[in-house]
């Protein structure tokens, strides 16, 4: 049952969206559009409960036009309510985590936005007398979509390339992104990363050591998301740029080149969202450089190249706001 401080609540923002200046020219004029999850009530059982709060849901005193979208993100049900009369028009979000409460409480919004004097007495449960379905609304011709929420997320990623050299390193990288929505969409987020990777190879003639540091910036957008409940799938082609160390390690001094990078590659990335701002994250990724290294010791044969196709897998954990 919900408490008397939520209906309280509730009678506030209502009384403060009831536009001080309504027209009041008499009309039985009134559409209704109504969208939500299966398991939610149905747009039947939504009508039902705001007549049974106040005669003017059917036969209003002046023209008005009510839609209910509701949708489930990852974590909850979102829905907003918008109620049109005259030149005023009024919008609003509640967010929960059950579908019936939410549409108890839009309803209560609702009667009170078509008549300040709506009934507040709680309506009896499911089986106790409820009142019969209403059909006489007819619906709205089309329900705006709510717009996707933005959110950001940051946090560290471990990945194991073979990008600097043939042999596979070890990348450190942080990165910050921005996404919107949690369901399926295209165009779903984007990621800037910074990332520092190491190999090393020696050579088997004179055992001398080489150190090979590749630290770049990547930008990813991600083209679509496929998403259900917590879990999502995202294609995310990617360009990097920065800058290919290479040392090669001297007694009698070291000896450092440098030289620009740059690649263009693919990655795979599935993610599990939990304890609601927490994303776990794994990826799958090609790379093709957009340049050919060779390293070798002066007076020996190639020590070790770039290859033409790299491969990466990675792991990632961040932290999502809001």
């Amino acid at each position: 049952m919900i408490s008397v401080p939520f209906w309280r609540l509730v009678l506030g923002l209502a009384f403060a969206a009831v536009p001080a200046n309504a027209a009041a020219t008499p009309s039985d004029v009134a559409t209704f559009g109504y969208r939500a999850p299966p398991e939610c009530p149905t747009r039947v059982d939504f009508s039902a409960r705001v007549a049974a709060r106040t005669a003017g849901w059917l036969s209003p005193t002046s023209p008005f036009a009510v839609t209910v979208a509701i949708e489930r993100n990852a974590q909850q049900l979102v829905a907003q309510v918008t109620f049109a009369r005259g030149e005023q028009r009024t919008v609003r979000e509640l967010q929960a985590a059950g579908c019936n409460e939410l549409v108890q409480a839009l309803a209560f919004i609702v009667a009170v936005l078509i008549d300040p004097q709506a009934s507040t007495t709680p309506l009896p449960a499911p089986g106790e007398g409820r009142p019969p379905p209403v059909y006489l609304l007819p619906a709205a011709p089309s329900l705006p979509r709510l717009p996707a929420a933005l959110w950001l997320i940051v946090g560290p990623e471990l990945a194991i390339e073979t990008a600097p050299t043939l042999a596979a390193g070890v990348a450190e990288r942080f990165f910050l992104g921005i996404g919107r929505g949690d369901g399926s969409l295209a165009m779903s987020s984007a990621r800037l990363s910074f990332s520092r990777a190491v190999t090393h190879a020696s050579s088997p003639i004179s055992g001398a050591r080489a150190e090979f540091v590749l630290e770049t910036a990547r930008l990813e957008g991600c083209l679509l998301r496929v998403s259900d409940a917590g879990l999502a799938f995202e294609p995310c082609p990617f360009v990097e740029l920065g800058r290919l160390r290479a040392v090669g390690i001297h007694s009698g001094g070291n000896v450092t080149r440098s030289q620009p990078w740059g690649s263009l590659g693919l990655v795979l990335r599935p993610t599990w969202t939990f304890a609601r701002r927490l994303v776990l994250g794994a990826g799958l990724g090609v790379q093709l450089p957009l340049g050919r290294y060779r390293f070798a010791f002066t007076g020996e044969p190639e020590l070790t190249r770039n290859p033409q196709v790299s491969f990466e897998a990675t792991l990632s954990l961040g932290v999502r706001f809001p």
